[in-house]
């Protein structure tokens, strides 16, 4: 099959099996005729698209295969990120520590300030015959609380003096409770507790100055111990006396032998 490229006689015959077709030159025999060196072209397939250089009509390198290019206007589709499950917030757990030790029934802890409390003979007699240990406690008690602005009852527990009941400002029954005094450490309650008698002064030390600080930071302190069958089962530390101090000293040291020799009774009785 051919095909006519023009009208007339100068028409250019192709071959469409070959897609070939012949270069008619004015000059055949011309050097410089660059084209008529080549004898003919080939017809290559255009697309819509783009044009591409045929390489085999222009050099020996093979062409090169075409790939297809996504355009930069095509259409982009965007997976959403999956939703975050919700957060919850849970408050911390505090851990709980156990008390190395179990401390005794604490049921009386705070004393109240009387007006006008009982004299110390009423006091004495209250505690000779009180029929239980804790009536005897309540009666000394109460009349420590008109002669001092401040007053702890320890009793004694392996070592430990433990706050058991008082009076004072800012003693209240749970910081009362807390109060905790080593006897191996320097303290006036370590005095009154091993020379077994009335100690007035102040040893160097933390566990004295929170002590002292329990206390009142009183002008004067005062611990005097209680023994109960021939061991000190109790100790009674006090402030400041609120009248005449050197005769309250003197009614403390005669309140803890009245209080002990009700405990040795009370403890032998039937």
């Amino acid at each position: 099959a051919s095909a006519d490229a023009g009208d007339g006689d100068d028409g250019v015959e192709v071959d469409l099996t070959t897609r070939t077709i012949p270069i008619i030159r004015d000059e055949p025999d011309d050097p410089l005729d660059a084209l008529g060196a080549l004898g003919g072209m080939t017809l290559v397939d255009l697309d819509d698209h783009r044009v591409a250089k045929d390489p085999s009509q222009s050099g020996p390198y093979a062409a090169i295969p075409r790939t297809t290019t996504l355009g930069m206007s095509a259409s982009r589709t965007m997976t959403p990120e999956p939703a975050l499950p919700p957060r919850t917030t849970t408050p911390p757990v505090r851990p709980t520590t156990a008390p190395l030790y179990t401390p005794p029934s604490r049921a009386r802890t705070m004393t109240p300030r009387p007006l006008h409390g009982p004299s110390l003979d009423a006091t004495l007699a209250a505690i000779e015959h009180a029929a239980s240990s804790e009536d005897a406690t309540d009666a000394a008690m109460w009349f420590l609380a008109q002669r001092f602005h401040h007053a702890v009852w320890f009793a004694i527990h392996e070592g430990v003096a433990l706050g058991e009941r008082g009076h004072g400002e800012g003693l209240t029954p749970e910081v009362i409770h807390a109060i905790t005094v080593p006897l191996a450490a320097p303290s006036i309650l370590q005095l009154a507790h091993d020379t077994r008698s009335l100690a007035t002064a102040l040893p160097a030390g933390t566990i004295q100055d929170r002590l002292t600080r329990t206390l009142g930071t009183p002008d004067a302190a005062t611990a005097v111990p209680i023994e109960v069958d021939g061991e000190v089962a109790y100790v009674l530390a006090v402030g400041d006396a609120s009248h005449t101090p050197d005769h309250a000293i003197v009614e403390l040291a005669q309140l803890a032998h009245a209080l002990g020799a009700a405990y040795d009774r009370l403890s032998s009785a039937p």
